[in-house]
């Protein structure tokens, strides 16, 4: 959403200010049939002063008027000025000025207080921008406005739903609050909260059960798009393997927190994401108090308290940044003492590593190597040959090897199995052996909790039923869209902002 489109109400405020002169200033003694139910009509020779709306005295001021300005024209059915009020209605408004509108099938306006009332079918458009509501109410002193009851927000970008939409003209401000709902016009970004917040600095605010769906094309121009999700089977027991039944979704990203903040500038986005903020990827997982992004430097930054998850990986650490190096390579770094825990699916044991600081790399999105130094220990099971004579042989996983380093160790790994160590100081080291010992071993700061991991979300559905084309007119204009499969919208397991 573009939070300068969205602040233009300097013409809106004009357009009904003139709107409350022009009306007080007719007099028209016909009065045309009505078909408002609400709208009493007495004898003729009272028509004047004895016409009585929802039990008040009014005097009709207008009727079927039409009025071409010099920059605008005005029509409405008919319109009343209260005997008891400082009140004008009219019915069935419309003020049209080039490309901007507003249209309401009953205005009111207080001509002391200056706050214009709209019900029935709100529409406002202006700079490609249209907004739809139930009602609506305008403070014309002090250029603020509010849109109640499916709010409808829509720009040449982004599309929005919510309860209720306030705008400050003054401070440029906008808030809306209530289930929020959004995408883009291209259908590569859709969002849900519960308050949502903008600026013309570049400000944006999502609050309370903030989640974003992300997803990017493919560099054949072809979208990527998430299968359907499937239940994910989140084991607890240390001695089962991570599930792997998960959804596969190419370039798709998922983010949740209670709070997520976007600072926009013409060259870059920083986001801020807190509250219990959790990532999802088809090959990442991550959580931590705070995770900080910022493009097009490609930097994510999780702090503290961070843990991730790739493949059958889990990192722990206060704080880790991830660089994109290439389309291809990230690398991750890990401070302080820095914990991987790898898990061997053969063998259904887990590789511990730890130490002081970490350097990751991730080739193709898979995790490759790792880099520790100082003060490491590394706890594993090597591969052990089949001894000549031995039908059976030695079974996988009977025999560990605790090692530790000074200065630390790169390890390497291909297809989530680790296939080489080396260190770079003298080693210390121990053999462990027998069951019992092999599967209560466990180094100092070991974890392993991929069911705290963010589980794949079900894209929302809209709320409201358009009650314009323009949004999805401009959709089918646009020959390049991404296409998001009927699939992603699986309601088998509902959004967490439903």
């Amino acid at each position: 959403m573009n939070a300068a489109k969205i602040l233009a109400w300097d013409w809106i405020i004009d357009a009904v200010k003139i709107t409350g002169v022009i009306l007080l200033g007719f007099c028209c003694v016909t009065l045309e049939a009505m078909s408002q139910t609400n709208v009493t009509i007495l004898e003729p020779t009272e028509r004047i002063l004895a016409t009585e709306i929802d039990g008040e005295a009014v005097r009709k001021i207008a009727g079927n008027v039409r009025l071409e300005l010099d920059d605008r024209v005005l029509a409405c059915d008919s319109a009343f000025q209260y005997l008891d009020q400082p009140l004008v209605l009219a019915y069935n408004l419309e003020i049209t000025r080039d490309d901007e509108s507003i249209q309401a099938e009953r205005l009111w306006l207080n001509t002391e207080t200056e706050v214009a009332t709209l019900s029935g079918s709100v529409q406002v458009t202006y700079q490609n921008t249209d907004v739809h509501s139930d009602s609506a109410v305008f403070f014309l002193d002090t250029d603020q406005a509010r849109f109640f009851q499916r709010v409808q927000w829509a720009d040449s970008t982004t599309y929005v739903e919510a309860d209720e939409a306030f705008v400050d003209q003054e401070k440029a401000q906008t808030q809306l609050k209530g289930s929020i709902y959004g995408e883009t016009l291209q259908k590569d970004q859709f969002f849900v909260a519960d308050s949502m917040f903008g600026d013309t600095l570049g400000t944006l605010q999502l609050v309370g059960r903030s989640t974003v769906w992300s997803f990017e094309a493919e560099q054949d121009g072809k979208p990527s798009a998430p299968d359907k999700p499937s239940a994910i089977n989140k084991p607890s027991d240390p001695g089962k393997p991570m599930a792997t039944n998960e959804p596969v979704a190419i370039d798709t990203t998922i983010l949740f927190a209670q709070r997520i903040d976007l600072q926009e500038t013409d060259s870059s986005q920083r986001l801020q994401a807190t509250g219990s903020p959790r990532l999802w990827s088809p090959d990442l997982r991550a959580l931590a108090d705070t995770i900080d992004g910022v493009e097009p430097d490609g930097i994510l930054d999780l702090y503290p308290n961070a843990k991730l998850w790739a493949d059958q990986a889990q990192l722990t650490a206060n704080r880790f940044t991830l660089r994109e190096q290439s389309d291809s390579t990230a690398i991750l770094t890990g401070l302080p003492r820095t914990f991987i825990t790898l898990e061997d699916t053969v063998i259904q044991r887990f590789q511990q590593v730890v130490g002081d600081s970490l350097v990751a790399t991730f080739i193709s999105e898979q995790l490759r190597r790792l880099s520790l130094h100082r003060n490491t220990e590394i706890f594993f099971f090597p591969e052990q040959e089949n001894e000549q004579g031995n039908e059976q042989g030695d079974q996988q996983g009977n025999q560990a090897i605790k090692m530790q380093s000074a200065l630390g160790a790169d390890l390497i790994l291909q297809n989530n199995e680790l296939t080489g160590i080396t260190a770079r100081s003298a080693v210390q080291g121990e053999i462990y052996e027998g069951e019992e010992a092999l599967n209560g071993f466990r180094l100092e700061g070991y974890d392993w909790s991929p069911e705290q991991a963010l589980p794949f979300l079900p894209l929302p559905r809209k709320r409201f039923d358009s009650l314009y084309p323009m949004f999805d007119q401009r959709r089918t204009q646009n020959e390049s869209l991404f296409v998001i499969p009927v699939e992603a919208f699986d309601a088998s397991s509902p959004p967490l902002n439903p």
